[in-house]
């Protein structure tokens, strides 16, 4: 029950490690945790609860399953489409294949590349809402790109959205890698000090701050002290 809670990241490496060791000896292990790169990594189903109640099961590599089906049906070869989202044909075979985490800026890409709503992608579902969603607080769609690097998508369930409000929370030492993509990017800090990369400029920003750009430039976001929280919203185009 989240064992790897109070552990740091070589402590949680190794943890890891031991649990697929067990794993590959045919042994079956239960593991319970918030930490959606921790689920990618071991598990071959989820049980997904919430408030203590039962949500929904699972397969932890439908979202690549998605991909490939929304891909195939949309008349692109492995080849084709890799080209169309800029990746190297093995980096994203790899993604179909269910072998490797998706980093959430590629799932928006490949999502915008086959003209669906992200959402398709996460829940295999679509957005339902076309006059008005709400999101109460802490009912956004959670999603942990890695350890001390999450975001919550505010918008999830509105139909056709044009913009993509979430909220992001990056711990102080996580670095994050440089991404791009298309649109205009806003971002407003809630908490926190954030550095923010843009090409190869930096720009320091503090609680009331904000900032916009052209996300098509290389950019990042860095919290430069403790836990850092803003409010990103990107424009898609």
């Amino acid at each position: 029950d989240e064992s790897t809670a109070f552990l740091n990241y070589n402590e949680v490496k190794a943890f890891l490690n031991i649990v697929k060791r067990l794993k590959e000896r045919g042994m079956a292990i239960g593991i319970v945790t918030h930490h959606m790169n921790e689920i990618f990594e071991l598990a071959d189903t989820a049980t997904v609860m919430k408030d203590g109640r039962w949500v929904a099961d699972k397969k932890i590599k439908d979202i690549a399953a998605r991909i490939k089906d929304l891909r195939e049906f949309s008349d692109y070869t492995l080849q084709e489409f890799a080209s169309k989202v800029n990746m190297p044909v093995d980096d994203y075979k790899n993604i179909e294949e269910g072998v490797v985490d998706i980093p959430i800026g590629t799932m928006y890409n490949i999502a915008a590349a086959l003209e669906i709503d992200p959402t398709v992608l996460l829940t295999g579902q679509n957005s339902d809402r076309k006059e008005v969603a709400i999101c109460y607080a802490g009912q956004g769609l959670e999603i942990e790109r890695y350890d001390g690097y999450s975001f919550s998508s505010l918008a999830h369930k509105f139909f056709n959205r044009e913009m993509e409000p979430m909220l992001v929370t990056i711990s102080e030492g996580v670095a994050p890698e440089l991404v791009k993509h298309t649109g205009q990017e806003f971002n407003y800090v809630l908490s926190g000090k954030l550095r923010v990369l843009i090409g190869n400029k930096e720009y320091y920003l503090r609680a009331g701050d904000c900032i916009y750009f052209d996300p098509n430039i290389p950019h990042a976001q860095v919290s430069m002290q403790g836990e850092s929280t803003f409010l990103t919203v990107i424009l898609e185009k």
